[in-house]
């Protein structure tokens, strides 16, 4: 009997940091899909003894390098829980088939389904009542079938959809969709022909000629779709509270089998030995629109920029984030009135007819602002709510 899929799904990301499962995801936010993302789910390695294995650990499935960035910013940055696994590298997979079959259960795999089996009972539940229950595992598989079949294992004994909007997408399509998209990438980790310690830390989109060289000369992926290197995403539509920067002291350190993986700069912290932080920290990204540019092309509006009358109102800072895209937060500042002398109610029309202006340069939608905060020269405090009103 075929199981009857709600729509729209309330996912998790299975996530390792990097811009495949980012992409993935803000994918499945979008139409066709308009699926709601509830959480992520990273998979971080247990802390070993040398640099090198501090910073990945060897999976056929899950990457791990620069584990320590995601779990300490990305919760701060996107405002969504983030579950994490920890697994040693003994738990990878056992079963190496293409066609997965559930086999012991140290394997990595088995591991996970019964991770997100307790999240789905208990842990959710208890933490995050207010949030909807996941029922889909969002993942950024490409061409792997390797990849595909154990997410389906898993998903399908949980009763959940897989989902995998970047499935089968051209790689030269995905780079630059993803490098649009999002443009703070680093390389995390280089293991291939043509690449060495000199990539490791570069923006993905400063690599373009690099990639595109690689792939004619010696069909290394442009996305890295075998293993060639792996990304960082600092910054994204979904982080919307912040940005995750490295604040210095990173190096780039070889795994003895010919890679190069960056580890961030530690504070107070000595290899394998607890009581330090990581040298990272969350940058706020709130954006700044100056409005004169756009006020002018509003219909029946001109803008004045003279502060000589007091009884001109101004929206001193209105700020609005869309929810449909998660997009970062936007502030818009120092709207002013062009009809002097005149009205509160026929100020707030022309306020709000340079502000609407605004929003859809933005493509933002006026139902989705979050504050608004009005100059009124006459203390007319009336006008505020009058504002808030026709907003919304």
């Amino acid at each position: 009997m075929s199981r009857i899929v709600e729509m729209p799904l309330n996912f998790l990301s299975l996530t390792s940091g990097g811009k495949d499962s980012h992409f993935s995801a803000h994918l499945a936010c979008l139409p066709p899909y308009n699926h709601n993302i509830v959480g992520y789910v990273h998979i971080s390695p247990k802390s070993l003894a040398s640099d090198a294995e501090l910073a990945d650990r060897n999976s056929h499935m899950f990457q791990s390098a620069c584990s320590k960035v995601v779990t300490s910013t990305l919760s701060k940055c996107t405002g969504l829980p983030v579950y994490v696994l920890t697994v040693s590298n003994s738990s990878s997979s056992n079963n190496v088939e293409r066609d997965y079959i559930p086999s012991t259960s140290d394997d990595e795999i088995e591991i996970l389904y019964n991770f997100l089996s307790h999240l789905q009972t208990a842990v959710i539940p208890s933490l995050h009542p207010g949030l909807p229950l996941p029922n889909a595992l969002c993942t950024g598989a490409t061409l792997s079938t390797y990849q595909r079949t154990r997410i389906e294992s898993i998903t399908t004994r949980l009763n959940w959809t897989s989902i995998s909007p970047m499935w089968r997408q051209s790689p030269f399509t995905l780079y630059k969709s993803i490098i649009a998209t999002f443009p703070s990438t680093i390389v995390c980790k280089v293991a291939t022909i043509g690449m060495s310690e000199k990539h490791v830390g570069k923006e993905l989109g400063d690599l373009n000629s690099t990639l595109h060289a690689l792939n004619e000369k010696f069909g290394v992926s442009v996305v890295g779709e075998g293993g060639e290197f792996e990304t960082l995403v600092l910054d994204g539509p979904a982080f919307v509270n912040g940005r995750a920067k490295l604040t210095g002291g990173e190096k780039v350190v070889e795994d003895g089998a010919g890679a190069f993986i960056l580890v961030p700069g530690m504070v107070g912290f000595g290899v394998g030995v607890g009581g330090g932080g990581l040298d990272v920290e969350v940058e706020d990204k709130t954006v700044f629109v100056d409005c004169d540019s756009f006020s002018v092309a509003v219909p029946h509006t001109s803008h004045s920029n003279s502060d000589s009358n007091a009884t001109t109102m101004s929206v001193k800072k209105f700020q609005i984030r869309s929810k449909s895209t998660r997009c970062g937060l936007v502030q818009f500042s120092d709207i002013r009135s062009s009809t002097n002398n005149s009205s509160p109610t026929s100020q707030i029309s022309d306020i709000l007819a340079i502000l609407k202006y605004n929003l859809l340069q933005q493509n933002l939608s006026p139902l989705d602002a979050i504050s608004c905060v009005l100059h009124l020269p006459n203390s007319t405090t009336s006008a505020f709510s009058e504002v808030s009103e026709t907003i919304h």
